[in-house]
């Protein structure tokens, strides 16, 4: 049968084919260094133009420096809030302003008082100081200054030349944040003249120009020219409202990357040449030490005999290797038979245990107590067990025919849109996100669910997996347990006022009766411990109110000032009694109508500082308020303890207090329940009570916050005429 294909040509055919191949990849590979090349000049050009760059930009920021300096140590400065509003004269301007000047290389300064009205200004010169003769910006714009964090960076563009100024919000020392009311503005400058342009120069050894014309920064790109080796760019300079108004452009000349690049271009050319010598001596050696041998193995193959080859296996090179191949066949074709038996009784074996695995995990799940339940990649149920269908009161098995397991799954995809956990399905499917249902009633149970999606190595998710939990049961106890606190405290409030009110009454109006101090110190004892009784029961009624949702919170819009006044007031002889000062700072803010309950947030208020002091040994309480986000937050910071970190979790919940052991609790401060009930209480009126920072030894700060009452907007009339 004769040859088809690429095997009826002959070898010399093959040859000649094989040399216009060579000739192809010559200029494929002409056309790759020429790529090559160009890359790498590109990479060299970037490199350079990246590295001149850096230098540029650390001479602008060392240059800025001094500036971003000068305004911003000044404007942290009671000194400066007292100037600004003209409790001091000129001179404290020229002592302390005026040498700054030289100081911090600073060429003009100006301070305007909030409504931009000039205050103090001052520019160098060669011979003094005099008065400058420009704004630094239009003062009605000052207020975006305190809208950019307190501080603006800028270049604004003069008769004199194009000047780079910092601005800054004044405020009190203490403000470092700079979150109060700005009490002026400061503004320092500095003009980019011909020094400037030198040093900026000189920095990258090349030229620094100031391009004072918007209009002509578009035609100066960042570029590189290869014949002169310049390498350019620019740095664009914005105006206080962030408009272009210029340009630094930066040029340096490459000279050694130029001649880098020309001394490449040779090598090139010569590496290219070397290598078209050396593929045609190759296609000489291939035409006479590779057709005989070829020749010979294809007589050896026609004839099935290893005597055309026989002279091939002497040969130590790859058509010995060919020869001796050949006469291995045969082996190797017994060898492969033998190995495929053992792989087909390896197949048999694992394929064996693999079933043994399935029916152990599956006797697993359907020994669970808690409910299992599969989904495939599409949603449909694939697997359950025994205890979900318990769980959903099915009466259908996980054996049986085919119709009876295919009815339990329709029972069971029916059952999971009843529980509403189809599109929770749904979505762990297509993103992988785990969901989990603390509670869910359904059909008179309680059941606790957790679902998440199954991702083997190869990381494509091919299904869900559910475990339902019926804590029906446990829920009832919660309820029995709630009921039983709410009851028992009920009861015992009554005895426990009426010993209070008695104790009171026999201290206060009969004191000549008890005259003994034994009995005196054990009416006391009595009547304290009353009270600390009644303030439990107090608890435990507020606790279960909450959880039940019983409590009645009368919302209404009151000023939040007024109540921490009052709780102040009420809590002042507690901190004198301990040699601490409770203050109160009113100066932090100015809107403090809040929306709440008046009684509640006086409560949650009363606790936070009550707790404060009761665990301040030393220095005192301080209480603030601030605003954010249409919110009212009220922070409480004391001197005290402090918490440590890995106790501060434990804050919020019923009857854990964040002592430094788990397992002890120091009962003379409490049961543990007032923050729980101060965070549900807030929760409940639309707010949040957090601990905002603790430090051991320190102190700590906790905030409650609670929703801003807003001015209702002006109704707006609409006047038409007739």
């Amino acid at each position: 049968m004769g040859a088809s294909g690429p095997f009826r040509h002959s070898v010399r055919f093959k040859l000649m084919l094989l040399m216009l191949v060579g000739v192809l990849i010559l200029v494929a590979y002409f056309a790759v260094v020429a790529i090559v090349h160009g890359r790498q000049q590109q990479d060299l050009y970037n490199s350079r133009l990246e590295s001149r760059k850096v230098i540029f930009d650390s001479f602008v920021k060392q240059a800025s420096d001094p500036l971003e300096t000068f305004a911003y140590d000044y404007t942290f400065w009671d000194d400066m809030v007292d100037f600004i509003a003209g409790d001091l004269g000129v001179e404290w301007g020229q002592e302390n302003i005026d040498p700054g000047l030289n100081t911090f290389k600073t060429d003009v300064v100006w301070a305007y008082e909030i409504d931009g009205e000039l205050v103090y200004g001052v520019a160098a010169s060669e011979e003094e100081v005099q008065t400058p003769t420009i704004q630094p910006a239009d003062p009605q714009d000052f207020g975006k200054i305190f809208t950019s964090n307190g501080v603006k960076h800028y270049f604004t563009k003069t008769e004199e030349g194009v000047f780079e100024i910092y601005a800054a919000t004044v405020h009190p020392t203490v403000d470092d944040q700079r979150q109060t009311t700005p009490r002026g503005y400061y503004f320092v400058g500095k003009l980019l003249g011909d020094d400037y342009l030198k040093a900026a120069g000189k920095s990258i050894e090349g030229k620094a120009e100031l391009i004072d014309d918007p209009g002509k920064i578009a035609g100066l790109e960042t570029s590189f020219n290869e014949r002169t080796g310049k390498v350019a760019f620019t740095r664009e300079l914005k105006d206080f409202n962030d408009q272009t108004i210029g340009a630094l452009y930066a040029t340096y000349t490459a000279a050694d990357l130029r001649d880098a690049l020309i001394v490449q271009d040779r090598l090139t050319l010569l590496g290219v040449a070397t290598i078209f010598g050396l593929t045609l001596i190759l296609l000489f050696a291939i035409g006479r030490w590779v057709v005989y041998p070829l020749r010979s193995v294809q007589a050896a193959l026609s004839s099935r005999s290893d005597q055309p080859v026989g002279w091939l296996k002497k040969h130590r090179d790859e058509f010995g290797n060919v020869a001796r191949l050949i006469e291995l066949s045969h082996w190797q074709h017994h060898e492969l038979e033998h190995q495929k038996e053992i792989v087909e009784q390896k197949v048999v074996e694992r394929t064996a245990q693999l079933k043994h695995e399935h029916a152990r995990l599956e006797s697993s799940i359907n020994s669970l107590n808690a409910g299992f339940l599969m989904t495939n990649k599409d949603g449909r149920v694939a697997m359950y067990n025994p205890a979900l269908l318990g769980m959903l009161e099915s009466d259908h098995q996980t054996n049986g025919t085919p119709h009876q397991q295919q009815a339990t799954v329709e029972t069971l995809q029916k059952a999971l849109e009843g529980l509403r956990l189809t599109s929770l399905i749904n979505d762990c499917l297509a993103n992988g996100k785990a969901f989990n249902i603390p509670e869910l009633n359904y059909q008179g149970r309680v059941f606790s669910i957790y679902g998440a999606a199954i991702r083997p190595a190869s990381g494509e998710i091919i299904g869900c997996v559910i475990l339902m939990s019926d804590i029906t049961e446990r829920k009832i106890m919660e309820r029995s347990k709630d009921e039983f606190f709410s009851i028992a405290s009920h009861e015992l409030r009554t005895p426990l006022t009426s010993i209070r009110g008695n104790s009171t009454m026999i201290m206060e109006y009969f004191p000549d009766l008890v005259k003994d101090e034994t009995l005196k110190e054990m009416l006391g004892d009595i009547h304290d411990s009353s009270e600390r009784l009644i303030g439990i029961v107090n608890d435990f009624l507020d606790v279960s109110s909450l959880e039940q949702g019983k409590m009645v919170f009368k919302t209404e819009s009151f000023d939040i000032s007024e109540v921490i006044e009052n709780v102040v007031y009420d809590l002042q002889s507690v901190a004198k009694g301990k040699n601490l000062y409770l203050k109160y700072d009113k100066s932090t803010h100015n809107l403090t109508a809040v929306s709440a309950d008046r009684n509640r947030t006086r409560q949650i208020i009363y606790n936070l500082i009550g707790n404060a002091l009761k665990y301040t040994e030393q220095g005192g309480v301080e209480v603030k308020v601030t605003q954010a986000d249409k919110l009212v937050k009220i922070l409480v910071s004391d001197s005290g303890r402090g918490i440590p970190l890995d106790m501060q979790n434990l804050l919020f919940h019923k009857f854990q207090q964040a002592s430094k052991s788990l397992l002890t609790r120091d009962t003379t401060k409490g049961t543990g329940l007032g923050l729980y009930i101060s965070k549900k209480m807030a929760e409940n009126m639309g707010g949040k009570i957090a601990l905002e920072h603790s430090e051991e030894a320190k102190g700590s700060t906790f905030s409650l916050s609670l929703p801003l009452v807003t001015p209702a907007p002006p109704p707006q009339i609409d006047l038409k005429t007739t």
